[in-house]
């Protein structure tokens, strides 16, 4: 370009109409370039299906799910899953998918390339944009019907393998849970022996048993009052007799014959009436004592003896009757009988009252014992009552987590039934996959335009280049702008034989080196039918 001259559009429209070579043959070539580029490009078809997301048909307040991840998140797991080597190969052998690549390439490459042709695409749900109510399944491929099947394959896919791993996962639940729950079992059932062990080890002394064993002292307390006063009552009683016996020892013989009683019981407490007399009472009283007290009572021992022995007085009486004593001598002999047996009547009492004593006192003994054992239960509660609560507190905390297990592990199960029904979340089928109708990823008409637009861009730049580079002057009006002087002739181009050859030669080396290229690119465009690839 000259320096110093202003130019204008058309000056601009000069340049390029001089360079025209230089901006269509660049175009040209890469328009070719791209035509055989986009005749090379195999179709891709892409099928696509929706999967909708069918919620939980029985409230979450009845039944708790055990999958509890997101939908987004378990979708993409599902699609890491389908998307396997181990799914892929499969689906690659029995379909015949990609054939030549097969070929030619690993089946781990041919994995990949497949992998990349999969998309999942979850869909938000309008009410709330955490949650997903749909996804697509796409499919990219060269054969349109093998897309769709491809895809429904995808999708079929997606569906059972979210059953099989809603249902392992539920059913692997509900066993751990069970696990759980039977070890908590046996250490709840272990905890229960201890604590039957340390109750029995502790009866009396437990910290709920303080007041029962204030109640039973209190009781025991009674009894004893009750125990001593009886004691006190039969020591009255014996001095009493003993004083009695002492003062009858020294009383001289009566001669006199002794009064009759009428009632048995002072017959016996007085010691009056015939043997015979008192041996009917003695018998009757002893059945009154039977019925009154129980066998090892004192009082039955000593009335029995007092039978025998009246049974041998009568029977010596019948003796001496037989034998004709006179009356005189048998009345003395009676009373004086009569004074003896009221001595050993009052000598078998003393007796009686002496063992009646010493057994009150054995029991007072015992009842004294029974409150000292009481009082040192009572003592050593505090001590057990922190091993109580220790072991109480296992206990109760066990007995909870047990019933937490249990809790949970029945709405595991509940869920896993749920779950072998199919009537918890699924996938359904909304829309199944069709064939498409036309290939996806950019079109071979934009792939022309595209290079076309290239090739022009470049020579554009050629074109600049050049001009850039070019400083020949090509006009007279050139002279007067750039040196600023006035043109006074102008001289035409002096033109010899030898240039007008050269000319020639030029031409005719540009027309046959564009015949040749014009020929070698209609043979190829007829030879590829680069003309089913234009659009």
């Amino acid at each position: 370009m000259l320096t110093g001259k202003t130019y204008t559009p058309f000056d601009f429209a000069m340049m390029a109409w001089r360079r025209k070579w230089w901006i269509v043959v660049p175009a040209l070539v890469c328009g070719y370039a791209a035509l055989i580029v986009s005749s090379q490009l195999v179709n891709q078809y892409q099928s696509e299906m929706v999967l909708q997301v069918v919620p939980q048909r029985i409230p979450d307040k009845f039944v708790t799910p055990t999958v509890t991840m997101k939908t987004e998140d378990r979708i993409n797991a599902l699609h890491q899953q389908v998307t396997s080597r181990t799914e892929l190969e499969r689906l690659i052998t029995e379909m015949n998918l990609y054939p030549a690549e097969r070929q030619r390439m690993p089946m781990q490459d041919v994995v990949d390339r497949m992998r990349a042709k999969i998309v999942v695409e979850t869909v938000k749900s309008q009410q709330d944009s955490r949650d997903t109510e749909a996804f697509y399944v796409r499919f990219t491929y060269t054969d349109a019907d093998i897309a769709t099947r491809v895809t429904d394959r995808i999708g079929a896919l997606f569906i059972d393998v979210n059953a099989r791993d809603r249902g392992a996962l539920a059913e692997a639940t509900n066993v751990f849970l069970e696990t759980q729950l039977e070890q908590a079992r046996q250490r709840l059932e272990a905890q229960e022996r201890k604590v039957k062990e340390f109750r029995e080890r502790n009866a009396g002394r437990l910290p709920t048993q303080v007041e029962s064993n204030m109640q039973a002292i209190q009781n025991v307390q009674l009894q004893l009052q009750a125990q001593v006063e009886s004691i006190s009552r039969d020591r009255d009683r014996k001095m009493l007799l003993e004083r009695l016996y002492q003062d009858a020892q020294k009383e001289p013989t009566v001669a006199a014959p002794p009064t009759a009683a009428t009632n048995p019981t002072d017959i016996v407490a007085n010691g009056g009436g015939s043997p015979e007399q008192q041996l009917a009472a003695a018998k009757d009283a002893l059945s009154r004592l039977e019925l009154r007290y129980r066998p090892d009572h004192p009082e039955i021992p000593r009335m029995k003896r007092r039978i025998a022995e009246l049974e041998k007085q009568v029977a010596e009486e019948r003796a001496a009757r037989a034998a004709g004593a006179s009356n005189t001598l048998a009345t003395v002999s009676e009373a004086e009988q009569a004074r003896r047996k009221r001595l050993q009547e009052m000598e078998a009492e003393i007796e009686s009252l002496t063992r009646q004593i010493q057994y009150k006192d054995d029991a007072q003994q015992r009842f004294q014992a029974t409150v000292r054992d009481y009082q040192s239960r009572i003592e050593q509660t505090p001590g057990v009552e922190s091993e109580s609560l220790a072991i109480t507190r296992d206990y109760a905390t066990l007995q909870e987590a047990y019933k937490g297990l249990l809790e949970k592990s029945e709405q595991s199960r509940v869920a896993a039934e749920l779950e072998r029904r199919q009537i918890s979340e699924q996938f359904r089928v909304l829309d199944p996959a069709r064939p498409p109708l036309r290939p996806t990823g950019m079109r071979r008409l934009q792939l022309n335009a595209l290079g076309l637009a290239f090739g022009f861009f470049i020579g554009l730049l050629s074109a600049a280049f050049v001009e850039l580079k070019d400083t020949t002057i090509h006009r007279v009006n050139d002279v007067a702008d750039v040196f600023q002087l006035p043109v006074i002739a102008a001289v035409p181009a002096i033109v010899d034989a030898s240039h007008l050859r050269n000319v020639k030669r030029r031409r005719w080396l540009t027309l046959s080196a564009t015949t040749i290229v014009v020929l070698a690119g209609g043979y190829g465009f007829w030879a590829l039918q680069l003309w089913k690839h234009l659009t």
